[in-house]
């Protein structure tokens, strides 16, 4: 191909498109059709048939589907300012794929997306495991706040509060006094897309049921029963606003620190801990090789039950097993690919044990059955300091290999920094050291929220162990959840799939210093980030923290008129 190139669309109708394309080879005729969005998924199906005016190649028919990076058809809820700035001008809001039917001459017609898409270049794939008060001002002025008698105060409510959170399905929920303040801890282990839909349900739960005489209201979020923010406001500025009696976000105090200076008088006991009660993760694995010298496309897929049980705070036991359901042929016995099949097993069985030693500063230690091979422990150390805004993290591992002859010893010793602009959706990280497969060198990686899906790009460059060749790799990772919104109860036993659920695709950067070899050397950059990591058990993806819930209050309040019913 060489020369210019370009292509037209008409839109005849809403779901039909004509195009028209020259790609400097010849020129190419075809019709769109895309269909409404699908009943419980936001995707649309497209039929794209095109021929060519000058070769005699025939009919050419592909399809495929697109659907928003955030999942959902359209907000019922106006966004903030803050989200507006993030979300603003951007093409980065649809997905689209296309996969041809049958083998064809190349298409270069664009998928269907409203602002634009991001389309995958087919190339050798592989999966990897995967203290401030601010106001935010508006045009609109508050509702009078009640007064109410001090001899007024309701102390009934705190117990119906507590009811109706257990109810909802939280775990180590506790409510109590403080004076004029109501005071509600909890755990959330239900609502797994993103930490503020609970903070949403919490909120309503609570100022719906707070009767009479409480003017302050207090959350004190935990997880794996370590209490990590606390989130103050006025009780009937975030009553007004939550029941959109007027647009003005109440003001938010948001800290790592807890206020420990007054005691609280709590109403009932522990009867509602979360210890000891299992969760089953069911979700797929897949392994795929796409484009290589012997095969378009070969894959595994794999079904992960894993199985995690608090025993107490901070103390989580975690099994998982991976059950191969379907693979390719060249994946086979004696096959080119058989090293990429795998038996029936269970590939992790560890014990995590996760210590708050300051505000911001959380250690995870864990010991056991690292994969399926390997035995040691996996250790981190995070602080997040202030807002949240910035993150150094430790990460060390030692392992033994058991069946491998050649190298029996793992050591991994990696440190890393991140920056993350909440109000862009937006973060960028760096690490550096020695990584799980024992190359040495640096990661690079930019990610970009989109709702609860995350797309990042990568880049690596590190010196193997073996050879002591450098190779450079770039990649894309697309992260999503695949769970509802609202997972079922704890009990007795809770099933969920999992929440933040990843697919890399990667090419290597060809060098002098490889002598421009095209292919992959799995394991090369692997940071060992299991699914108890203190990022996903804990900060919510580095989501939670005071910058984060200040620029997106606007999905506590869409938690809360979604769900409100249901409770």
């Amino acid at each position: 191909m060489k020369g210019a190139f370009g292509g037209v669309e008409l839109k005849a109708h809403e779901w039909v498109t004509l195009l028209s394309e020259n790609d400097t080879r010849s020129t190419n005729i075809g019709l769109r059709l895309t269909t409404p969005p699908l009943p419980f998924i936001p995707a649309c199906i497209t039929v794209i048939a095109s021929t060519s005016l000058n070769q005699t190649r025939g009919l050419v028919i592909s399809a495929g589907f697109s659907l928003p990076l955030d999942f959902k058809k359209g907000r019922n809820d106006e966004p903030s300012t803050n989200q507006q700035a993030a979300s603003g001008g951007s093409a980065l809001d649809a997905f689209s794929s296309m996969i041809a039917i049958r083998e064809t001459v190349p298409e270069s017609s664009t998928p269907p997306s409203s602002k634009g898409s991001l389309s995958e270049p087919i190339t050798k794939t592989h999966i990897d495991e995967q203290t401030a008060s601010i106001s935010v001002p508006s045009p609109t002025q508050h509702a009078p706040e009640r007064s109410v008698p001090d001899n007024r105060q309701d102390f009934s409510a705190p117990r119906h509060i507590r009811d109706r959170l257990i109810a909802a399905g939280f775990v180590n929920v506790r409510v109590g006094v403080q004076g004029k303040r109501l005071v509600v801890e909890y755990e959330n282990i239900r609502y797994n897309h993103n930490q503020l839909d609970a903070v949403g349900v919490v909120a309503g739960v609570a100022t719906e049921s707070a009767g009479e005489g409480f003017e302050q209201l207090r959350l004190v979020v935990k997880r794996k029963g370590i209490c990590l923010l606390q989130i103050d406001t006025t009780l009937s500025g975030v009553r007004d606003w939550l029941a959109r009696r007027t647009a003005t976000v109440p003001t938010l105090s948001i800290t790592q620190k807890l206020d420990s200076s007054d005691e609280v008088q709590f109403t009932g006991g522990s009867e509602n801990s979360g210890w000891l009660r299992p969760s089953l993760m069911v979700y797929p694995a897949l392994t795929t090789l796409v484009g290589t010298d012997y095969g378009v496309f070969d894959y595994q897929l794999s079904i992960r039950p894993e199985l995690q049980t608090v025993f107490w705070p901070g103390g989580v036991f975690v099994a998982r097993w991976d059950l191969p359901v379907s693979w390719s042929s060249n994946l086979d016995d004696g096959q080119v690919y058989s090293s990429y099949h795998t038996p029936p097993r269970m590939d992790r069985l560890m014990f995590f044990q996760a210590i708050k030693f300051l505000p911001g500063l959380v250690a995870n230690l864990g010991a056991g059955k690292v994969l399926n091979n390997t035995n040691g422990t996996l250790n981190e150390l995070n602080w997040v300091p202030n807002s949240g805004m910035h993150r150094f993290k430790l990460i060390q591992a030692w392992g033994r290999d058991n069946d491998n002859p050649t190298r029996h010893y793992r050591s991994v010793l990696l440190a890393s920094y991140r920056v993350f602009l909440p109000r862009f959706d937006l973060a960028l990280e760096g690490v550096g050291g020695r990584f799980w497969g024992q190359d040495a060198g640096i990661l690079i990686n930019i990610k970009r929220f989109f709702g609860d899906t995350s797309i990042s790009l990568y880049y690596k460059n590190s010196v193997a162990a073996e050879d002591r060749q450098r190779w450079q790799s770039a990649g894309i990772q697309f992260e999503f959840p695949l769970t509802p919104r609202r997972d079922m109860g704890a009990s007795p036993l809770q099933v969920r799939g999992n929440n933040l659920w990843s697919h890399i695709q990667e090419t290597v950067i060809a060098s002098p210093e490889t002598n421009n070899a095209n292919y992959l050397r799995p394991g090369l950059g692997t940071v060992p980030m299991l699914t108890q990591s203190l990022d996903l058990s804990f900060f919510d993806q580095g989501r939670f923290s005071e910058e984060y819930i200040l620029s997106h209050t606007q999905r506590i309040r869409e938690a809360w008129e979604r769900y409100r019913n249901d409770l």
